[in-house]
């Protein structure tokens, strides 16, 4: 059966290289095919036995995070349900030229109100919405603040990772295509466009956004 891996923070900093190769192999070794990867940050399709993707997820972090000498969490989702991660994004962000679109996935027990608490984003900034172990956000691109940027200073910024929508839209293709590892096939039917601009698809991606906020802060004050 065919999974989707989506790795938190991996080459996101210099305690967290690996290589496309590398990683593959750390991943084959479990007895896993890799199929595809895409973009250097962790993100993988695999084939693998029917089993739980909890306990997918909880194997492939062992084994990366063996690799790399540090905790590497894991999110692992069917084609099943990474359609319905792209299905359930807000309407709205078909019709918002000029934003950035983020699914945050949630890790272990840290929940959205857990991770939210006391911040009260401003409707015409972002638009925050929880839906169960994930969160959608949509930023600005020309915003000077952001109250989500702040989970990078927070405890629980260790337990979420983070995907552009244009990722995980990729990612749907390939996890659907007969062969991810051809660029031949039949691809799954796809949604509406979505208009999706923003940082670059890195884990680094909270650091992007302060950078931008503080840059935005220092012209306001001349």
């Amino acid at each position: 059966m065919r999974y989707v891996v989506l790795l938190r923070a991996v080459n996101a900093g210099v305690n967290s290289r690996i290589t496309m190769a590398s990683l593959r192999e750390c991943v084959e070794e479990t007895g896993i095919s890799v199929l595809a990867t895409y973009l250097p940050s962790g993100n993988l399709v695999i084939e693998a036995p029917r089993t739980s993707t909890a306990r997918l997820a909880e194997d492939l972090g062992r084994a990366v995070g063996q690799r790399l000498g540090r905790p590497t969490p894991a999110v692992v989702l069917t084609g099943t349900q990474l359609d319905r991660v792209l299905r359930e994004a807000p309407a709205v962000w078909r019709e918002q030229p000029g934003h950035a679109h983020y699914v945050i996935f949630l890790l272990g027990s840290v929940t959205a109100a857990e991770l939210l608490s006391g911040m009260e984003p401003e409707p015409d900034v972002e638009q925050i919405t929880p839906a169960g172990r994930r969160i959608y956000w949509s930023v600005r691109t020309d915003a000077s603040r952001s109250v989500l940027a702040r989970v990078g200073r927070a405890q629980e910024y260790q337990h979420i990772t983070v995907r552009t929508l244009s990722t995980l839209e990729r990612m749907r293709e390939l996890v659907h295509k007969r062969d991810p590892r051809t660029t031949r096939g039949p691809v799954a039917p796809q949604s509406p466009s979505i208009n999706l601009r923003g940082a670059k698809e890195t884990q680094g991606w909270l650091r992007e956004r302060q950078d931008h906020d503080r840059k935005q802060r220092r012209r306001s004050t001349h």
